[in-house]
């Protein structure tokens, strides 16, 4: 079952025009949404389950703006596969591979459609945690920021997953495994580096990591989450139907791109339970399922 959003927009002096009035009202929003953390953030450490709900509804706000801007005004299409067997459940891991800057889009468009968008609980870089206005909201959603150090990075998924069982919320942990986003370039190093190690060789997506992926499996099966959501990302161009790598400056382009989520679920109790084996497994999936 196929499902499309978006239509076509103006030119690009009019996207410019638009973005121009549009900045305003969302970095005011972002404001709005910092000044009410603010105010939080004593409360936070005794109502936690209050404030995180809050910071939701906020965060949902946030990005239902950025959707109705994106497809209405700058002409993002996206179309998703398989979504009708999706059914909400209280606790889910989300995998995607990462091809573009606003991966988070199309990201959000999918739990919306299984009514979850505001229990996503996205995996961040850390330099994003100290991106001005934006940086305190993602902390306050409960996001996880990760810097690359094995030994951090472990503690800190398996601390929020553990906050996250505290609240007694429903929430989906959104990973994006490769680390990166995708190019032909890194394609070419992550396939050397496969052959080297005599790993799968991905074609159109990197060899994924790890780290993190084992330690949200592990603690989310621990607290009986049973759903993995593997959602395939692919970007083509309108006109020669070929695929296409995107980047940021194609949002004043978006009317020649069509954007496409092919959707597979897979059974959280089947990764195995050491990081060597879960490792191949991942591996695995990302040769059958991600590698399109």
């Amino acid at each position: 079952m196929k499902q499309k959003s978006g239509r076509r927009s103006g030119g690009v002096i009019g996207k410019i025009c638009w973005t121009v009035l549009f900045l305003p009202v969302f970095l005011g929003l972002c404001l709005l949404a910092n000044l009410v953390l603010l105010l939080l953030v004593f409360p936070s450490k005794i109502w936690p389950v209050a404030c995180l709900k809050i910071n939701a509804v906020l965060g949902e706000a946030v990005a239902v703006l950025l959707w109705e801007f994106f497809t209405k005004i700058l002409g993002l299409s996206f179309r998703t596969e398989n979504t009708a067997g999706l059914s909400p459940s209280s606790r889910f891991l989300l995998i995607a591979n990462h091809i573009w800057a606003f991966d988070f889009l199309l990201v959000n468009r999918l739990a919306d459609k299984i009514h979850r968008l505001d229990s996503l609980r996205y995996t961040l870089k850390e330099p994003l945690a100290h991106i001005p206005l934006l940086g305190p909201i993602f902390s306050a959603l409960g996001y996880v920021f990760l810097s690359r150090d094995k030994t951090k990075d472990r503690g800190r998924v398996k601390e929020k997953i553990a906050f996250y069982e505290k609240t007694g919320l429903g929430y989906g942990v959104v990973l994006f495994p490769e680390g990166t986003r995708y190019t032909p370039q890194k394609q070419r190093l992550s396939a050397k580096y496969a052959k080297r190690n005599r790993l799968p060789v991905l074609k159109n997506v990197l060899l994924p990591h790890t780290g993190a992926f084992f330690e949200a499996a592990s603690a989310m099966k621990k607290a009986g989450a049973k759903t993995i959501i593997c959602a395939t990302l692919l970007c083509r161009d309108r006109k020669t139907k070929k695929r296409h790598v995107p980047c940021f400056w194609d949002v004043l382009r978006l009317e020649d791109l069509v954007f496409r989520a092919k959707i597979q679920k897979r059974y959280l109790g089947s990764v195995p339970d050491t990081r060597k084996e879960a490792g191949c497994w991942l591996r695995t999936l990302f040769a059958n399922v991600f590698d399109f």
